[in-house]
């Protein structure tokens, strides 16, 4: 069977958001790496050099304030590219699709409420085992 794996868009982790007019705003995602690196749809951010400005990936689970919401590519070494952040609730988000930058899930999800920004998970099922001839 031939599988095809495709990227994550906005309604893969955008649940639910009150008005898209103050929950989401456009960042500057901010790169501190020698290299070009590409930021997918769910990555976690937190404050970037300008708090008032600036994202960066999460690298600290407590700092976590934000869900990047758009894949943004940003040319190496201090430079920036524009993105759509899900920076604000009320908002619900699937966690199942967020990516945490190895860090803390229930640390990342805490931050994340206090800024109103609820992470679910998706159910999980289980094979029925149930006889029923």
């Amino acid at each position: 069977m031939v599988t095809k794996t495709e990227a994550l868009v906005i309604g893969d982790v955008l649940v639910w958001e009150a008005d898209r007019k103050y929950c989401v705003e456009e960042w500057l995602i901010e790169n501190a790496v020698a290299s070009e690196v590409t930021f997918v749809v769910g990555e976690t951010l937190e404050p970037g050099t300008s708090a008032t400005t600036q994202k960066i990936p999460c690298g600290t689970a407590a700092n976590a304030d934000s869900i990047l919401l758009e894949k943004v590519t940003v040319a190496a070494s201090s430079n920036s590219s524009l993105a759509s952040v899900l920076i604000r609730g009320p908002a619900v988000v699937n966690g199942d699709n967020l990516d945490y930058n190895s860090q803390t899930v229930a640390t990342v999800d805490a931050a994340l409420l206090d800024e109103l920004i609820l992470v679910k998970t998706g159910p999980t099922y289980t094979a029925d085992t149930a006889d029923l001839s």
